[in-house]
């Protein structure tokens, strides 16, 4: 595995960690919200846009090329993501 490798999939994994917590969030509504049929169908739709992102945005990193590890390892880079993720999981919209 070259470095570039491993930048990628450490970015992954702690995307992947991020992600999950926001799905985690979005499934606790979906069952607090099981009688609401408003907000309940609201999570569903959220659920489906964020795995939708979650595989955009593998295929993003996979297709990175760059000869300057630090590209990928960008805190930028990871707070955009971050900035995207809780946009398509916002409850608030």
């Amino acid at each position: 595995m070259n470095s570039t490798d491993f930048a990628k999939t450490k970015l992954i994994f702690d995307l992947s960690n991020y992600i999950a917590t926001k799905r985690n969030g979005l499934l606790e509504d979906l069952v607090a919200y099981t009688e609401d049929p408003v907000r309940y169908g609201r999570r569903i739709r959220l659920l489906r846009q964020l795995a939708q992102y979650e595989s955009s945005v593998l295929q993003q990193i996979e297709n990175f090329n760059t000869a300057d590890d630090n590209d990928i390892f960008s805190t930028e880079n990871f707070d955009e993501f971050k900035r995207e993720i809780d946009t398509v999981a916002s409850t608030n919209t």
